[in-house]
């Protein structure tokens, strides 16, 4: 009877051992989101943004708030395995902006860990936007990186300035349009696509060419109008 209860005793003893190497409950640390492609402070006024939760969360229903608010259409999904949140802003944000973007509401992860919105936010600052009018060399804008506009119709015409002397050229990206370019240096000759356009394409400065240059977007055919980004070409 003596033997029986020591073997208790020590069962009892060896699971509590066993208990507590072999814990099995989850210690989670901290919820967080963080954004994985922002790579620069500034960005499109198009922003399409992929943002990583630390643990995947227990509901699929996840919102963002934009300070200062925002008009634009804009869609949020969490994917399949809910730990990535991608953020696709489908109209034009104002340029010249910075925005902070965060969790409109409290999200929880599987294992019960709570983020609030206070806690992790993005700010950034979007590109500038052209400024009307600008249809006339007079009314130019500053082209001195990147800038964002719109061809409102087959007649609009909007024209930028770039006085970077160290510029290799310009480039300019349609964006759901079929808007073309072309430039005019300071003596009047006019340099322009000699190829099929493309979505994004590209015009080098000759080494004849007398700066500063003038750069015309147009429409390429009626009912192709819409937005655009123009930029300079690398240096």
């Amino acid at each position: 009877m003596k033997y029986a209860r020591i073997k208790t005793v020590s069962s009892f003893l060896l699971c509590l051992w066993a208990s507590c190497i072999f814990d099995t409950r989850v210690n989670s640390g901290p919820l967080t989101m963080t954004c994985i492609d922002a790579n620069t402070d500034t960005v499109s006024v198009f922003p399409q943004l992929q943002f990583v939760f630390s643990a995947p969360l227990a509901d699929s229903l996840v919102a963002l708030d934009f300070s200062p608010p925002i008009s634009a259409r804009y869609g949020v999904y969490l994917n399949a395995t809910h730990d990535t949140l991608s953020l696709d802003v489908m109209e034009m944000l104002d340029g010249n902006t910075r925005y902070v973007v965060r969790l409109k509401n409290p999200v929880t992860s599987r294992d019960g860990v709570v983020l609030d919105p206070s806690q992790d936010s993005l700010a950034f600052v979007t590109y500038p936007r052209e400024q009307e009018p600008n249809n006339t060399k007079d009314l130019a804008d500053n082209c001195a990186s990147e800038i964002f506009g719109t061809v409102s119709d087959a007649s609009d015409v909007d024209v930028f300035l770039c006085t970077d002397n160290k510029a290799r050229g310009v480039f300019l990206q349609s964006i759901n349009s079929q808007d073309s370019f072309y430039i005019v240096d300071s003596l009047s000759h006019v340099f322009s696509l000699d190829h099929q356009i493309n979505p994004i394409d590209t015009i080098v400065f000759p080494d004849s060419i007398v700066r500063p240059v003038y750069i015309f977007v147009v429409c390429r055919i009626k009912g192709s109008e819409g937005d655009y980004e123009l930029g300079i070409a690398d240096k």
